[in-house]
This record gives C-alpha cells, structure tokens and sequence, in this order.
C-alpha cells in the first residue's frame, strides 16, 4: 500500500507540472489539474490505509473484553435454572 501511495503521489506530481505546461488549451490544463488532484486523494487513501493496517498488527496485552469478571454463583434456594416452576 505504501509503494502505492507513493506512486500516485508521483504521478499527481508529473501530472501537475504537464498540466502547467505551455500551448495547452484552458479546458486540458483544467482537466490534468482535476486528474492530479484524484491522483493525489488516492495516494492519501492509500497512505491512510496502510497506515491502518498497520496499527491493526501491533501486539497488543492480553486482557479481558467487556469487563466480565466471574461467573454468577447458583442461586441458593435450590431451584433448578431449567426448571420453569411447578407442572400445570
């Protein structure tokens, strides 16, 4: 991802300065400087991306999710917790 990112980034760059070349019509320039500026949004993407995917493989402490501490003791007055109630 991050060659990517820096290949867009050139090439926004080369198609910047082609846009600022002289003896090109007003609509071409205007059309390389919007091409340049898509080019430079993918490489940001790009870069962000990687740069994600990055942090998601850091070793990270073991711990435990949700705060859950131990288990709930039985309940003590000798009902069964499958067992609704008396048979109707």
């Amino acid at each position: 991802m991050l060659v990517g990112a820096g290949f867009m980034a050139w090439k926004a760059w080369d198609t910047e300065l082609a846009s600022g070349r002289a003896g090109l019509a007003p609509g071409e320039a205007l059309r390389l400087h919007r091409i340049a500026l898509v080019e430079l949004l993918l490489s940001v993407l790009a870069a962000g991306t990687a740069a994600a995917a990055g942090l998601s493989l850091r070793a990270r402490s073991p711990r435990r999710r949700l705060g859950l501490a131990t288990p709930a003791p039985p309940p003590s007055d000798g009902a069964r917790p499958d067992h609704d109630g008396p048979a109707q």
